[in-house]
């Protein structure tokens, strides 16, 4: 039982691994496509007010992929609890110390914990 138990949580970080970097490229390649709309706009020597629209919306998917991305990290906290609450001791893996679990309180603060399990 706890070997599957410990198996679950691997996987579980596996799969959560690629969604956070995933988060972080489109972030990254919203904020260069952004930045490239200026620019070739700028160049081409268009009116400032060209695309207003544009990048109005891009600034709002800029945000959105933020807010994702607080989203995320609340959601990989309240993840790094649970090993703690099915008897795994510790989880060690990419910042997760084998004897020491983090979690967000709820409160937007981030606590840690020893598992006595």
């Amino acid at each position: 039982m706890l070997k599957e138990r410990r198996e679950a949580t691997r996987n579980v970080a596996a799969a959560l691994r690629p969604v956070e970097q995933a988060s972080d490229q489109f972030t990254a390649m919203t904020a260069r496509c952004i930045a490239t709309m200026l620019e070739e706009r700028a160049k081409a020597g268009l009116p400032f007010e060209l695309g207003a629209a544009a990048f109005k919306l891009a600034a709002e998917t800029m945000t959105s992929s933020l807010e994702n991305r607080e989203r995320l990290l609340h959601l990989h906290g309240l993840l790094k609890a649970i090993p703690a609450q099915i008897g795994i001791r510790g989880y060690g893996d990419n910042g997760c110390p084998d004897d020491v679990l983090t979690t967000n309180d709820g409160d937007g603060k981030v606590v840690a914990m020893t598992s006595t399990s």
